[in-house]
């Protein structure tokens, strides 16, 4: 009967020492989840602010190019369509020139011929 008590007391020493063992375990993983949480927090934030800073220079690059390259590519179509104008009349001019010059050379031609006939 003492063996067998022996036996029930070492099996509950075992079973006493398995819960103690469970306890730590349990303590270790309980902080390794806090230790976790509280690195997921601190990462999260950082990634916040990343994003709003992300954000906010989208937001700047977005201003620069409605205030600052916008009015320029603007003025740039007006210039072309200023210059375009400006190509069209001297066109226009040269075919003018071009006419007048061939009235002209007509003339000369028709001169020196009479000029040859009255020599």
């Amino acid at each position: 009967m003492e063996e067998i008590l022996q036996q029930i007391l070492n099996g509950q020493q075992q079973i006493q020492k398995e819960l103690t063992d469970l306890k730590t375990g349990q303590t270790q993983v309980q902080q390794e989840v806090m230790t976790f949480k509280q690195e997921t927090s601190t990462t999260l934030s950082r990634l916040e602010t990343t994003l709003t800073q992300t954000q906010k220079n989208v937001q700047k690059t977005n201003l620069t190019l409605e205030n600052s390259i916008s009015p320029k590519i603007d003025f740039i179509y007006e210039a072309r369509e200023v210059q375009s104008d400006v190509n069209e009349r001297i066109c226009k001019g040269l075919t003018r020139i071009e006419s007048k010059l061939e009235r002209i050379s007509l003339k000369i031609t028709a001169n020196e011929s009479d000029l040859k006939r009255i020599k």
